[in-house]
């Protein structure tokens, strides 16, 4: 008979079209990624405790990538349509982010530095480019935009406290 063996680290999976990436170091962090569709990748990158973050993906050529750094950060994401592209950045104490994403060739970019920030995003649309910065702590934006071709930038700073 012929034994074949194959193990690969329970932190990749892999399909035939999509690819999940999850990385963590730290103690209790928890990951979710759910892909449905064609050639989409996500990845969730994780330092510290307590953090938590989960990506759905539906379509075709969609990008996720989520970092988190510090502790019981929160990231949610819902992302769905072809060819978007959304990256998240979380350092700090207790961060939130849920944002949701529907339609085509959208590009999001999300930056929390800080603590207590809070950050919700609604996006229904095509071809949009949005960037959010939070740097600083206490501080919180909600964006509920449907429409196309909007070019949205978003900069909240104050001084750590």
């Amino acid at each position: 008979g012929f034994l074949l063996l194959l193990s690969l680290s329970p932190s990749i999976s892999f399909s035939v079209s999509d690819i999940a990436y999850i990385e963590q170091v730290g103690i209790e962090n928890s990951a979710l990624i759910k892909q449905e569709g064609y050639k989409n990748l996500a990845e969730i990158k994780q330092e510290g405790n307590l953090n938590r973050a989960e990506i759905e993906q539906a379509g075709s050529f969609n990008f996720v990538s989520t970092y988190q750094k510090g502790m019981e950060n929160i990231s949610l994401l819902s992302q769905k349509g072809l060819n978007n592209h959304f990256s998240n950045y979380q350092v700090g104490y207790n961060n939130y982010s849920y944002t949701n994403i529907e339609g085509n060739g959208n590009n999001v970019k999300e930056f929390q530095l800080g603590n207590n920030n809070y950050l919700y995003l609604d996006l229904i649309g095509n071809s949009n480019i949005i960037f959010a910065s939070q740097i600083g702590s206490n501080l919180s934006y909600s964006l509920t935009h449907h429409g196309n071709g909007a070019n949205i930038k978003i900069i909240q700073y104050n001084k750590f406290k």
